[in-house]
């Protein structure tokens, strides 16, 4: 899932400069703009994933011998 996400931000970080509310200074002085804006839209998805799956607690694990199951008197 990471790869899509990431892939749809890396699109819309490129897309925010041809926005008529950026201003044309920013793509003018910042160099390779495009590259810039497109990869850290990018990492914004992946590490604000990899956060929020870190905060995530493990499942328990569970025993699966038959003694645990049908314990001997």
């Amino acid at each position: 899932m990471p790869d899509i996400s990431s892939s749809l931000f890396w699109i819309a970080g490129g897309m925010l400069l041809t926005d008529p509310v950026m201003p044309v200074a920013v793509s003018a002085s910042i160099p390779y703009a495009h590259y810039v804006f497109a990869i850290t839209g990018a990492l914004l998805v992946v590490l604000v994933g990899k956060w929020l799956g870190s905060r995530r607690t493990p499942p328990k694990a569970v025993e699966l011998s038959a003694e645990a199951v049908n314990p001997k008197p």
